[in-house]
């Protein structure tokens, strides 16, 4: 007869009893309530004992010594905690930080919202197909606003018959209040990355290419180009075509925001014969420099316009204009949370959370207005984290402070909300897409693991969802902040392996005839 041997189950009850002194699994409770159909308790507290064991020997053996870090692996199918360190341990979360941002939009606007780039007048269109009035370019915070969206606009425009504008061009950018700058609105003193300015209408990320051409003839002027092109680029150029191939190019292109608005490039130096050169540089006044680029869309497209081309606040701030629908191009918000969470896009993560912010409308400063949200959704969700500092959207500022609980508490309610799935895809995808393509690839964990990335100098961090074997959806949080990021996220790896191969498999049927 089969007769199961006492000591294993003595030894592994100590196992969990030990190992949940250490952290914040209770193995009495695991024991009475965690376990799936066709495994008995004994199998529960047997696996997640051998869990905890793994985690603690992978974290020991990587010898990270006094790094600061937090640990949290959640059942979300059971709610119980099956590992944590350090679970209100306020730590730096890098981009990681977009988790909380992308929870914000959502619980803001919802899965299905599109984010609308429009198009009003203040006239009317005459029999005659002169449009008499003004044109009013509206935004509302697309950071993906191309080139190719604006030819759109501006054929739509004139598929409605109009040939000529008798008024003037307008852009609108009033719906963010004006702050281009994440230094600024993060009250931070480190720049990090620097990021094009974040306004609520911009154009190809608002950068503008300078892009210089020669021809044959030596010492004769250089030829400049502006993408896209505005009435409001001046250029100084004093630069022309170099004489001998021997000798190499110097071209220098600098550029600067006049009194006026407009942005003006100066381009010295020589380049050599037949050569084109292209030089990237931020708008300074985004606005003012869509506001030409618009008008010259029309004008290529057979429109004649007699006015000319400015900034206003008027659709947001002056009641007295009755603006009349003419257009207006929509992107949907989850292709910019796919780019934000999979290509850990700083630029787009900074506009969102200034939509947020807008939408919101908690204050006048968008980056006040969105912490003032997130305190609010901190508070309908239960989410206690007294420590938890949020300053932008893209996790680019190191004074941002959340806790591994925190982190796990937005993943378990997007988990049961309506947006769960939106949410979970808008991930990297291990081993496939995004910031974790490259990383656990040959593993278990390829395609197993959507999840969100961190890193800055002394940070790494790995956050999402993990489904195991037998079905179990586990949310988890991993921090470190210290000087070793490559040994991080090495770790990071382990450990996510460590939870896609867990399994309730490991019955305590050992037995001796």
């Amino acid at each position: 007869m089969k007769i199961r041997l006492p000591i294993i189950i003595i030894c592994f009850w100590a196992l969990t009893v030990s190992a949940s002194s250490q952290t914040d699994i209770d193995a009495a409770q695991i024991y009475r309530e965690t376990f799936f159909t066709g495994f008995n308790e004994l199998d529960s507290v047997y696996s997640l004992g051998l869990l905890v064991q793994d985690i603690e020997r992978t974290i020991a053996l990587s010898k990270i010594g006094k790094t600061e870090y937090g640990i949290a692996v959640h059942s979300l199918n059971n709610n119980k905690s099956y590992y944590s360190h350090n679970l209100t341990k306020a730590l730096t979360p890098a981009s990681v930080t977009k988790l909380f941002t992308s929870f914000a939009a959502l619980n803001l606007f919802g899965a299905d919202y599109m984010i609308p780039t429009k198009v009003f007048t203040d006239g009317y269109i005459s029999p005659d197909s002169i449009l008499k009035g003004n044109l009013y370019l509206v935004g509302f915070g697309d950071g993906n606003f191309s080139l190719r969206d604006l030819e759109f606009i501006s054929d739509k425009v004139k598929e409605l018959g109009v040939k000529e504008i008798k008024g003037d061009i307008f852009v609108d950018g009033s719906y963010f209040d004006g702050v281009y700058e994440r230094l600024t609105y993060s009250g931070d003193k480190d720049v990090v990355v620097q990021l094009p300015p974040i306004s609520a209408i911009s154009l190809d990320r608002n950068v503008v290419y300078a892009i210089v051409s020669s021809g044959t003839k030596a010492g004769t002027p250089v030829r400049v180009q502006y993408l896209p092109s505005s009435e409001h680029f001046l250029t100084i150029n004093s630069a022309t075509v170099k004489g001998s191939k021997k000798k190499a190019s110097n071209l220098r292109v600098v550029s600067r925001a006049a009194k006026d608005g407009k942005q003006v490039f100066t381009i010295t130096g020589n380049l050599a014969s037949n050569r084109t050169a292209s030089y990237g540089h931020n708008l300074t006044f985004p606005e003012l420099a869509i506001a030409g680029a618009f008008k010259s869309r029309l004008e290529a497209g057979g429109i004649k316009i007699t006015g000319s081309s400015s900034v206003t606040d008027a659709y947001h701030n002056n009641s007295s204009i009755i603006f009349t629908p003419v257009t207006e191009f929509r992107r949907p918000m989850l292709d910019i949370l796919s780019k934000i969470n999979k290509d850990s896009d700083n630029y787009l993560a900074e506009t969102l959370f200034k939509i947020v912010g807008a939408e919101a409308n908690l204050d006048d400063d968008n980056g006040k207005s969105a912490r003032l949200y997130y305190d609010e959704l901190f508070i309908q969700y239960g989410i206690i984290c007294k420590k938890c500092m949020l300053n932008d959207g893209s996790g680019l500022s190191r004074r941002n402070l959340v806790t591994p609980e925190s982190i796990i508490k937005v993943l378990q309610e997007s988990y049961k909300s309506s947006f769960r799935d939106e949410f979970r895809n808008s991930f990297s995808l291990a081993g496939n897409d995004g910031t974790l393509k490259k990383r656990l690839r040959n593993s278990s964990s390829n395609g197993n693991i959507t999840a969100k990335t961190g890193t800055l100098r002394n940070v790494s961090a790995l956050a999402g969802y993990i489904d195991t074997i037998e079905g179990d959806t586990i949310a988890f949080a991993f921090i470190f902040n210290g000087p070793n990021v490559g040994v991080y996220k090495d770790l990071e790896n382990k450990l996510a392996q460590l939870l896609s191969d867990f399994t309730y498999r490991f019955a305590v049927t050992d037995s001796y005839e």
